[in-house]
Parts: C-alpha cells; structure tokens; sequence
C-alpha cells in the first residue's frame, strides 16, 4: 500500500497526463493498426481530422472550399459526379448519444475525477459528429492506490458490429501519440484488442467493447493499468 503523499502526486501527476495530452485533440477516425501484439509503425495513425466547427482541416481531396463534388454539384444544380440519386426530403435526425453509465469492475472502485480532467475528455471532439456521445469520465482506484482516468464513450447504436469502425475509433484515440514519444502497440486482453501507448511516465490504453469506446490514461505501472483493461473485459 502506497502512502497518502505518493497516492496524492499519482493523482496529480495523471490530471497533468490527461490534460496536456488531450489539449486541442480531435477523435480521429480512419486511423489504420497494426498487427496484434506488434507495434504500429510510426505515421500509421492517419485520419481526416474535422474541427469542433465541421471544417475539414486535413486538406483531403474533395474536402475543398467548395465542399465535396456532391456538394458542389447541388449547388450548381448539376449532377453528382459520383452517380449517387439525389436526396428526397429532409432525413431525421439520429437521437441524441448519452453519456453511459461506467459498468462495475470487481475489485476496482470509481470517484468522481478533478475538474480539469473532465474538461480535457470532454474537449475531445469525435469526428464526424453524432458517431460517439459525450464521455462520462472517473477516477479509478484499487484500494487506495490510484490507476488512473477513465473515459468511457456509447457508440451510436446503428454503427455496433462495424468492426472497421470499431477499429477506427480505438486507433484514433491514440492518434499522434508516437510523436510524443510514447511507444504504441496492440495487445490483445482477455481475447480483446487494446492499445497500448507507454513512455517512461505513463500509459494510455484504448479499447472497444460492445458499444463502449474506453479511454484510460495512467501514471500507474504499466501493469497496473493493463490489469484494469484485463478485469474490465473479463467482466464484459
């Protein structure tokens, strides 16, 4: 058992991790993995990424100023160079994501998390829009030792089972991290995909299950964290 001085400084220390990490960040999708167990080569965490305001920032082709040649093509009243029919009516909308409840975890206590790290998951843009809900973030502990936070997003019902997409979402919450000097890797955990992202002060893992997209980023030993992400799984 660590003292309350040490469990203190892990605590602050994680706030410091999530909220220099997560500043100005957008959840990319598109993002390619690697193989399982291995590392994903540097560079291979590449997305479209799209601002809070919808504007494509990536410099994409077809993403111009004008907008896609679909867009392009309705404004001028042409025809879509795709070939795709037009759109008849206005669809509805999708409803609204919640955020979701935390699911239990035997052995492993949740508190609410500092302020600053609310802010810094909840400033995490997921892009496009209306595919992730707002995050429902907490601190974990086991006993009295401090894992980490956690952040734990719904996937929007009508994309479940999308496993390219599912994918998707886990690399893209690492995204840009092997340029900050963390190591990234897929680990597979209780028959699961996690990533894995480690430098000599932290770790973040990443992980989708069934409907759930998790955050959890630690000042903890990499084994404490990954012993987490294990229960957590098995649990599911």
């Amino acid at each position: 058992m660590r003292s309350s001085g040490a469990r203190g400084a892990r605590a602050a220390q994680t706030s410091v991790l999530v909220t220099a990490m997560l500043s100005g960040v957008t959840i990319l999708m598109g993002c390619s993995g690697g193989s399982d167990d291995g590392l994903i080569p540097s560079g291979s965490l590449s997305a479209v990424a799209v601002s809070p305001s919808g504007v494509d920032r990536s410099g994409s082709a077809g993403a111009t100023a004008g907008g896609t040649p679909a867009l392009q093509a309705q404004r001028s009243g042409g025809a879509d160079p795709s070939g795709s029919p037009p759109a008849i009516g206005t669809p509805s909308a999708a409803p609204a994501l919640a955020a979701p409840t935390l699911p239990a975890v035997r052995g492993y206590t949740y508190t609410r998390a500092p302020a600053e790290v609310v802010a810094a998951f909840v400033a995490m843009k997921p892009a496009p829009a209306g595919v992730l809900g707002p995050p429902t973030v907490r601190s974990v502990r086991k006993g009295d030792d401090v894992i980490g936070s956690v952040a734990v997003r719904a996937l929007a019902r009508r994309h479940v089972g999308d496993i390219a997409l599912e994918t998707s979402l886990v690399n893209g919450m690492v995204a840009g991290l092997g340029g900050k000097g963390y190591t990234v890797r897929n680990r597979t955990v209780s028959g699961d995909r996690v990533v894995v992202a480690t430098r000599k002060d932290s770790t973040i893992l990443a992980w989708y299950s069934k409907g759930l997209v998790l955050q959890l980023v630690s000042s903890a030993p990499q084994e404490d964290a990954l012993a987490y992400a294990t229960a957590f799984l098995a649990a599911r």
